[in-house]
């Protein structure tokens, strides 16, 4: 709250000063206690808390398209043949695993403590996402081929991987449970299945035969493996980079 404070205010990652103390405290402080009590101080942390935790997921969320679409742009203009969906498709996709979820998400109550780095929390939960998925649609663009499948019929079928792969991620970042969380959930998937049923024509989804449906299922439980088997992969090359950074800060 003085002048004697400054340079050790200065110094500090996070300085605070209070309403009551000298302008040049106040000055360098990065916070200011406007009614000079540090019973304020959990609330402040608190809400640091619930912005970078709400944050964390909702960049997640919107990471994990965009790798997705970045890697389907590259790959489909490489191969010269036809983006693998529709745009209306695009937005049934993005507001049921983005645009809702991440809307609520971010305005959640969150008080648990921050863990780990920022960016690597985001790109390990966000990366083998995108991974995923872009295999998924390659492999029904292969299974297109044997089984003479139309563009229609894969698109619906690329539709229902993502938007299941979509859902898996909003599960791992719901995880712990909670009231809003479930309901978050559950209203997505039924909102998806609604449009399904009702709006198939709108979001020019095909009708599914019976045998393109056990296919659809079948592609669906790879991609829970494929999924788990990406999160080690990438959690190996993040722990060998940290392991080599460290390394490198000791030698110098």
């Amino acid at each position: 709250d003085g002048v004697n404070d400054v340079l050790a205010l200065k110094e500090a990652d996070c300085s605070i000063a209070i309403a009551n103390g000298s302008d040049a405290a106040k000055a360098v402080s990065r916070l200011v206690l406007l009614d000079s009590n540090f019973d304020s101080i959990p609330n402040i942390v608190y809400e640091g808390r619930r912005t970078i935790n709400n944050i964390t997921r909702s960049a997640t969320l919107f990471l994990s398209k965009t790798g997705y679409a970045i890697l389907f742009t590259l790959i489909y203009l490489i191969l010269k043949v036809s983006y693998p969906f529709e745009p209306v498709q695009i937005s049934l996709i993005s507001s049921l695993t983005i645009g809702i979820p991440s809307f609520v998400l971010a305005l959640e109550d969150n008080k648990d403590r921050v863990k780990g780095d920022f960016l690597k929390n985001v790109l390990y939960k966000s990366i083998p996402v995108s991974v995923t998925s872009v295999v998924s649609v390659l492999l029904v663009e292969i299974l297109g081929l044997f089984l003479n499948l139309s563009q229609m019929e894969k698109s619906t079928i690329d539709v229902f991987l993502i938007e299941f792969i979509g859902f898996m991620l909003i599960f791992k970042l719901s995880i712990p449970f909670n009231k809003m969380r479930k309901s978050l959930f559950y209203f997505c998937m039924i909102c998806f299945i609604i449009c399904v049923v009702f709006l198939r024509d709108f979001y020019s989804l095909a009708l599914l035969s019976g045998e393109l449906i056990l296919v659809t299922f079948v592609l669906m439980a790879l991609c829970i493996y494929m999924l788990m088997f990406f999160y080690k992969k990438f959690n190996k090359l993040i722990d060998k980079w940290e392991a080599k950074k460290w390394n490198q800060d000791l030698l110098e």
